[in-house]
């Protein structure tokens, strides 16, 4: 177990900690999820950190480079940015909010708010979540449609080594 210094106080940081080692629940006095990993505040002030699950999103690119989920984004009015934008954090930091299997390793966010808005994305094992479009109730089945084409040639340009993948471009 390291010892890292912080300001006056000090943080025991074991290098990897499984998180079928992570203290039971209810010894935990709060838990936060940044770009280190998980942090576990433990009564009397003992911070654990573990860095096992820290997803990375990325922006799925078609053969053109252009993305369709930053396509899709940049045409939704601000109010609906900001919230697609929430989730995306949310995604970022490990949680799955109305996150819902839609078949052939696609996954969908339903938002619950105006016409029913959808993001749609594969993960690319434990740490890494691929956007791959948007949508809403709507347009369902046609953007499903859609993100199976895409997951599916991600991961055949992945196999190939001919894959690129970008960092979202939100506000």
């Amino acid at each position: 177990m390291g010892l890292m210094s912080h300001g006056s106080d000090d943080v025991r940081c074991p290098p990897t900690w499984p998180v079928s080692r992570a203290p039971p629940i209810k010894q935990v006095a709060a838990i936060q999820c940044c770009a280190a990993g998980l942090f576990y505040l433990l009564p009397g002030g003992t911070i654990y950190v573990t860095d096992d699950f820290v997803p990375e999103v990325r922006e799925y690119e078609d053969s053109n480079g252009r993305s369709p989920f930053g396509q899709w984004f940049w045409r939704l009015d601000p109010r609906t940015a900001a919230r697609v934008t929430r989730i995306i954090d949310r995604l970022e930091e490990g949680l799955r909010p109305n996150v819902q299997p839609v078949g052939q390793g696609v996954l969908e966010v339903k938002m619950h708010f105006g016409p029913g808005y959808r993001v749609y994305f594969g993960l690319d094992g434990a740490h890494l979540v691929i956007l791959l479009a948007g949508g809403d109730k709507s347009t369902q089945p046609s953007d499903i449609k859609k993100a199976y084409r895409m997951w599916a040639e991600y991961k055949a340009r992945k196999a190939r080594g001919t894959y690129h993948a970008t960092n979202p471009q939100l506000p």
